[in-house]
């Protein structure tokens, strides 16, 4: 009797298990904290989904490396360096646009960096207490998420080395959308509360269906 787990049943525990949704929700209970608590300001968040970028780049070393069901470390490392400098590059120009996009939420005219001092100097603006702390937050909960997920729990043998790559670039994506809609309404409406709260739920339900996905993924596959 064939007694492997049908799709429906490797479904299910999927949207249920803490550890598949836990990280990401308490990642972006941060900068809702910060809207409704410490009073930040659209700036303050795309800054933070900024540096939430470097993060998922900065992880994303191991998760290439390990990626593979028998991943060779040694023979990934040149596709970890590439990724280092592509994705450090791609950062930076999207930090050269952002710093344009701030300038427009709060002034109506977009006058983008001329360079890395710039994107620097507005993240220096913007740093306080609350953000710093959210920033660690996010560093420990991203890099807690990778190592018992995808590492221990063995969802790295889906995976391969182009796929493990190109996955921060989906988010810079998904969190370019939520910039670019938060930008422009605060420019017309004032950045109230409501479309702050509503920009971060946004971005947050788009990464949890983003993320069941390949947590279906991997259960389905291990179910094979």
């Amino acid at each position: 009797m064939d007694t492997k787990p049908s799709l429906v049943e490797t479904r299910k525990p999927v949207g249920l298990t803490p550890a598949a949704w836990l990280p990401l929700v308490i990642s972006n209970a941060i900068p809702l904290i910060g809207v409704l608590f410490l009073d930040w300001s659209i700036g303050h968040i795309v800054i933070l989904y900024w540096i939430e970028n470097l993060i998922l780049g900065f992880w994303n070393i191991p998760r290439i490396l390990f990626a593979g069901e028998h991943s060779n470390k040694l023979k990934n490392l040149p596709t970890s360096v590439f990724f280092l400098v592509h994705y450090g590059i791609f950062c930076l120009v999207h930090g050269v646009f952002i710093v344009g996009l701030i300038a427009f939420s709060e002034k109506a005219s977009f006058q983008s960096a001329s360079g890395p001092r710039d994107i620097v100097d507005t993240v220096i603006n913007y740093a306080s207490f609350g953000l710093i702390v959210a920033i660690i937050s996010m560093f420990l909960i991203t890099g807690w998420d990778l190592i018992k997920n995808y590492i221990i729990n063995g969802e790295h043998k889906k995976w391969n080395i182009g796929k493990a790559m190109a996955y921060p670039y989906g988010h810079i994506v998904v969190v370019h959308i939520a910039i670019f809609a938060g930008t422009f309404g605060a420019s017309l409406l004032g950045a109230p509360l409501a479309l702050l709260v509503a920009l971060i739920i946004g971005k947050t339900l788009i990464e949890l269906k983003t993320k069941r996905k390949i947590t279906i993924g991997t259960l389905t596959k291990q179910s094979q």
